[in-house]
Parts: structure tokens; C-alpha cells; sequence
């Protein structure tokens, strides 16, 4: 099971990417061609409209004829609304503190000690591209390479955005 299919029993869900939301600088159409350039496994969703719409809180007769941009950037606005619902308990992570963060803030916020074998290993499998199950070495995200198409940027300014401003307020 996907960890955004539902939140541990008992327990907050939260998410931890390292291309995280940076309120600073990130541009939610930038954040949307990196979406869309290597689709993480939630955009398949909009192939079941039904868990689509159950998920991200979308019309389910809409998802169909959605383009890809539309449905990706309401599903990052549909997330980003959800982490700003409990401000809490939320944790942020810059993604420049990608893999210290893991063991240094991630696991003590949901109150796991990691020990020295343990965070070896979180080590070794940092080294690789979490979007895929392939074990592929990571060399970065080229966002300045990727093309902004006028639909992705008023997709991300229409339905995006809102939920970028909603995680940058204090709740």
C-alpha cells in the first residue's frame, strides 16, 4: 500500500519528498513540469477516477477529461491544503537536509530512535531515486531544464497555488 493511501491507524499521514515544498523559492508551476517530467505513482490515479476523486477530493466525472496538468495540479493542491490543516504537526523538511533530516528530525517527530546500522543504511539508500523501484543512482533534479507550458502554469496558478499559500500561512 502507497503511503498516501491512508494514514497510519492512530496517526497523522505525512509525507517526506526530497524535491519538498520550499515556500522560499518554489514556483508551483516549476514543482508541476518536475510532477510531470517524472510522474510520481499517485498521478496513475487519474486512470481510476473514482480513487482519484476519493483521494484528492475531485469531481469524479471530471477526472476523465482532465488534462494531465489540470488533474496533477489539483491533486499537489489537494495535498498541499491537507499538510496545511495541521500546522501542528507538521513537519517540513528542506530538501538541502536530505538524508541527515531522516534521522536527525523525521524519525524522533514520530518518535523512532534510529540507530548507527539503521542510519547506514538510510546512508546507502539515499544515494538513489526514490520514484523509482529500480535502484537508480539520484543526480539531482534538473528543474531549469524543463519546459513550462502556458497550460501547466495556469494549471499550477489555478489550483496549485492555493494550496502552496494555504501551507505557507500559519494555519
Amino acid at each position: 500500500m502507497h503511503e498516501l493511501e491512508r494514514p497510519p491507524p492512530g496517526g497523522p499521514c505525512r509525507r517526506l519528498s526530497r524535491n519538498a515544498v520550499d515556500l522560499g523559492s518554489a514556483r508551483p508551476d516549476a514543482r508541476l513540469a518536475s510532477l510531470l517530467a517524472t510522474p510520481p505513482g499517485w498521478l496513475g490515479l487519474q486512470a481510476t477516477p473514482q480513487r482519484a476523486a476519493r483521494r484528492f477530493g475531485l469531481d469524479q466525472a471530471a477526472v476523465p477529461a482532465m488534462t494531465r496538468a489540470e488533474f496533477a495540479a489539483r491533486a499537489l493542491g489537494a495535498m498541499l491544503e491537507a499538510a496545511a490543516t495541521d500546522p501542528a504537526g507538521r513537519l517540513c523538511i528542506d530538501p538541502a537536509d536530505v538524508p541527515k533530516a531522516v534521522w536527525r528530525c523525521v524519525a524522533p517527530h514520530f518518535g523512532f530512535e534510529a540507530d548507527p546500522a539503521a542510519i547506514q543504511r538510510m546512508m546507502e539508500e539515499s544515494r538513489f531515486y526514490a520514484k523509482d523501484p529500480a535502484a537508480r543512482v539520484f543526480a539531482g533534479d534538473a528543474q531549469e531544464g524543463r519546459p513550462i507550458t502556458d497550460a501547466m502554469r495556469q494549471a499550477a496558478q489555478r489550483f496549485a497555488e492555493p494550496g502552496y499559500r494555504a501551507l505557507a500561512s500559519d494555519g
